[in-house]
């Protein structure tokens, strides 16, 4: 471990790793498609028949935003990357971390931290985070552990990784995110076509002061955390049947979704406090993409109008804890994330909670 204080910390290489093989909506049959729409498959019901009265400009804006895709099946996602069955998430980490390291420039040896969320495990009890470590010939001294926040665990891997590195307890640290949930959704369900499958990996590493992690803000609400869930329905996870990822409360789910706009600014608001920003000097914008409209909507309510962005929706659909990875990556490649910018991400996860972070990027 490493004994010097550095002043800062921050991102130093983001890699990604997304199947080949490309699902498009046309895969699922048109008959099973249109009777998600008749099964009630929408998170918000029709008109008459559940009535929602906004209590905030932000509820108000996601019913709209959501009104929108009432008559699309697929919700918005129009392609999804799919691993071949026979893969493990640990075989898309691995690629993912070789390539932030790659991005990185760094010597692996340089690694004492490796902090992990397989969405999807390769086992139950047995870490994917060893598994990687072991492939790519880490030290032996190095902390791996896995950090189970689901769609918020890159949020919180950042910053348990700054604060060991400010610390002088880690020099380096390998951020890992995976996600092949849809493994445990059968095909004929709406949700099927929701997600899809990635791995993505961060380089945290020592900054010069005034780049890198600036500043925090985490929430938490464990009344909702039975809002999505993967279990045998009815049971707990590990009884007699199939697991399968689905709502055991539908009421607290939409609650959580009616929530989006108005947590996503109290956590980013407080997060541009800290750091001495305000919204409008935001120079990029890393959301979550649960869905199309989910970082449109949070970045016009939260008042960054000048800040870029990069949406991966489009070619990814939902894939968890990577969403955010994937946005710095895609950014960081068609020029839209720049040296010296004043980032700000948000992110939520099942649980519940929610973070935002802001940094300056760059090394200084």
């Amino acid at each position: 471990m490493a004994s010097q204080r550095p002043a800062a910390a921050g991102i130093w290489g983001v890699g990604t790793y997304l199947p080949p093989t490309i699902r498009t909506n046309d895969w699922w049959d048109k008959d099973v498609a249109n009777s998600w729409l008749s099964k009630d498959a929408k998170l918000v019901p029709e008109k008459g028949k559940e009535r929602f009265e906004p209590e905030s400009e932000g509820q108000r804006l996601v019913l709209a935003a959501m009104a929108e895709y009432r008559n699309d099946p697929f919700y918005g996602a129009v392609e999804r990357r799919i691993l071949d069955d026979d893969l493990d998430a640990s075989q898309m980490e691995i690629e993912a971390a070789k390539a932030a390291i790659r991005a990185a420039d760094i010597d692996p040896g340089a690694i004492d931290m490796l902090l992990g969320f397989s969405i999807l495990p390769d086992y139950q009890l047995s870490l994917n985070a060893c598994t990687v470590h072991h492939a790519l010939g880490l030290s032996r001294n190095c902390v791996a552990m896995s950090t189970d926040s689901v769609c918020n665990s890159f949020l919180h891997q950042l910053s348990l990784a700054e604060a060991m590195i400010r610390a002088g307890r880690a020099r380096y640290a390998l951020l890992l995110q995976s996600n092949i949930v849809r493994r445990i959704v059968p095909s004929d369900w709406p949700s099927s076509a929701w997600f899809g499958d990635a791995a993505t990996a961060v380089i945290v590493g020592p900054v010069s002061e005034g780049f890198g992690l600036l500043a925090t803000s985490h929430r938490v609400e464990g009344s909702t955390n039975t809002a999505l869930v993967a279990s045998v329905p009815g049971a707990r996870w590990y009884d007699e049947g199939r697991v399968l990822l689905h709502p055991r409360d539908p009421k607290v789910a939409r609650s959580i979704i009616l929530h989006v706009a108005d947590h996503g600014k109290e956590v980013v608001t407080d997060a541009l406090d800290q750091a001495g920003f305000e919204p409008s000097q935001v120079d990029f914008y890393a959301s979550h993409q649960a869905t199309s409209w989910f970082r449109p909507l949070t970045q016009k309510f939260i008042g960054m109008s000048k800040a870029r962005f990069a949406d991966t929706h489009a070619v990814a659909a939902h894939a968890s804890a990577c969403n955010i990875p994937l946005a710095l990556h895609a950014g960081l490649h068609n020029g839209s994330l720049r040296n010296s910018d004043v980032v700000a991400t948000y992110s939520g996860g099942t649980g519940l909670t929610w973070s935002s972070v802001v940094l300056r990027w760059g090394r200084g």
